[in-house]
């Protein structure tokens, strides 16, 4: 237990020697404060308050003692035992034991002086015992010391009371009272632009210069285009056909396989072919007919009767061929040819088509908040091939073409970073800006320098921002003031978008008829007990809605 943990015992006033040392042995705490009454007198004895110390001591305590009686005072003196006044200073104050002190000697009176005081005196019939003249009068005095203490006590209790009555009334007024007020600050527009530049050589963002960094990025595609073929002419749209006969001129039998070749003997030599296998009969002058198929398809197979009499080969030596009439169905069709502008057309699809794939494929390879300007774009054609060359007949032309795009990819998350910071430089001293209200929207490049290889754009940030509403100064402003004289304040103070919600309370309060109105409409005296809330959302509504047609 604490050294200074103290144990209360409140006395009886009839309490004997027995009972104070029993209530001082049972005390659990080291310290013992006994309440004396002002009648019991047990302890009016110094000797007895010395023999009070020394018993406790035994027990490890120490004992004090609270009492108004001015006897028990003395006796403690003299005994070095601390006395208080009340038991919350004998609690809380620390108290040591004093100096003994001798007891005063008592007059020594032989005991035949004493004899005849105490001696029993003889009684009448019917007479009264006698009294002790000084019993009397001590008890009486007692009496009237106690019953005029008593008096000033419940005086006392009387006014403590009153003033703990009117103490709770004012306090009441004073701290029962609270406020409520509600203000909507009026937002304010801003707006920043921002010009910065990048380079692949920058490493980190500098507001102070102006840059932010960018990196090289490219990518190779190649694919096949066709286009169609504009150019058109003539040519050759099916063989001639005809027959010839074929005359024996030896006396066997001649075979004459299919596909032998005849042709013309006058002029370009023009040739056939049979479609069929004939056989001449074995003696001179046999004849056979058989179908024939100019070689080369054309208006140059339909030639006149009686000009084909060439045969090719070791038959020539066996029979003679003729065509008895002319050959037809060679004639000419439409075709369609590759030109010069048909392989422009090519490229020109092919460069369109492949840049946008490439594009593409390069905005895969941006890294996120990363934006590539289409002004640093770059393509360069690594190879292309033709699949027909100008003049050659074909529907379409096909292109394979490789192509390199390059670019620079500029780093967008730090431009809009170094546009917010510029933003919340640009606020007032007193101003903080509104959440989710800001928005960072990058420009169109003002200008490229491919020698450099430097981006120059412009960022613009937009925020909505308030002035900042400090409670405290609200509080200190207000409090005290009447609810009108404030709102008058709270108005010209600070920008609002809406005049000041002001709540009293509470109810029970304020309804008491009994409490001038002057007083009940009055902000609390207290700072503390004026409640503020900032409403930033009931602003932003109240200036969309003034705003808005």
């Amino acid at each position: 237990m604490h050294p200074f943990t103290t144990t209360i015992v409140q006395l009886d006033i009839a309490e004997t020697w027995a009972g104070i040392l029993a209530e001082v042995e049972n005390a659990p705490a080291r310290r013992v404060v006994l309440q004396v009454p002002l009648g019991n007198r047990v302890l009016e004895s110094p000797a007895r308050v010395r023999a009070l110390r020394r018993a406790a001591a035994d027990k490890g305590k120490r004992v004090a003692l609270v009492t108004h009686n001015p006897k028990v005072v003395e006796a403690a003196r003299l005994a070095g035992v601390p006395t208080f006044g009340s038991t919350w200073r004998a609690r809380w104050f620390p108290w040591w034991y004093g100096k003994t002190q001798p007891l005063p000697k008592r007059p020594t009176e032989p005991a035949l002086a004493l004899a005849p005081v105490h001696a029993p005196l003889p009684l009448r019939k019917g007479e009264p015992l006698p009294r002790s003249p000084r019993l009397l009068p001590a008890v009486g005095s007692a009496f009237a010391r106690v019953s005029w203490y008593r008096w000033l006590q419940a005086a006392l209790l009387l006014i403590l009371a009153l003033g703990i009555l009117a103490l709770g009334v004012g306090l009441m007024l004073l701290l029962a009272p609270w406020a409520h007020v509600v203000l909507k600050p009026a937002p304010e527009p801003l707006r920043v632009t921002l010009n910065l530049s990048a380079h692949p050589g920058i490493d980190k963002p500098d507001l102070g210069l102006g840059v932010v960094p960018a990196r090289f990025v490219e990518v190779l595609v190649e694919d096949t285009i066709y286009v169609p073929t504009t150019g058109q002419r003539l040519a050759p749209d099916a063989p001639a056909k005809g027959t010839v006969v074929f005359t024996n001129r030896v006396d066997r039998e001649v075979r004459i396989p299919k596909g032998t070749r005849v042709s013309t003997a006058t002029g370009k030599a023009i040739f056939f072919k049979t479609t069929e296998d004939a056989v001449l009969p074995p003696h001179r002058g046999a004849r056979v007919e058989v179908p024939i198929e100019a070689e080369k398809p054309g208006p140059s197979g339909n030639v006149r009767a009686y000009t084909i009499s060439q045969v090719s080969g070791p038959l020539a030596l066996e029979v003679v061929v003729t065509n008895p009439k002319p050959t037809w169905g060679g004639g000419l069709r439409k075709v369609s040819v590759v030109t010069a502008q048909d392989k422009e057309t090519a490229h020109t699809r092919a460069l369109r088509v492949l840049t946008e794939k490439a594009a593409q494929e390069l905005a895969k390879k941006q890294r996120p908040g990363e934006f590539i300007p289409r002004e640093t774009l770059q393509t360069f054609v690594m190879a292309e091939t033709y699949d027909h060359f100008a003049g050659e007949t074909a529907d379409r032309l096909g292109l394979r073409m490789r192509l390199l795009m390059r670019g620079v990819a500029v780093d967008g998350r730090a431009a809009k970073e170094l546009a917010l910071r510029k933003l919340r430089k640009e606020l007032p001293p007193a101003g903080r800006l509104v959440r989710d209200s800001t928005h960072v929207s990058i420009g169109p490049v003002t200008a490229w320098d491919p020698t450099t290889q430097t981006v120059y754009f412009s960022v613009r940030a937009d925020g909505t921002y308030i002035l900042d509403i400090n409670e405290n100064e609200v509080r200190d402003a207000i409090a005290g003031k009447s609810v009108e004289e404030a709102a008058v304040i709270l108005q010209t103070r600070w920008k609002l978008a809406a005049p000041p919600e002001i709540y009293l309370g509470p109810e029970w309060l304020i309804r008491q008829s009994w409490i001038p109105r002057a007083w009940r409409r009055r902000m609390p005296v207290q700072a503390g007990r004026i409640l503020v809330t900032v409403d930033l959302e009931g602003g932003l509504r109240e200036t969309s809605r003034a705003s808005s047609p």
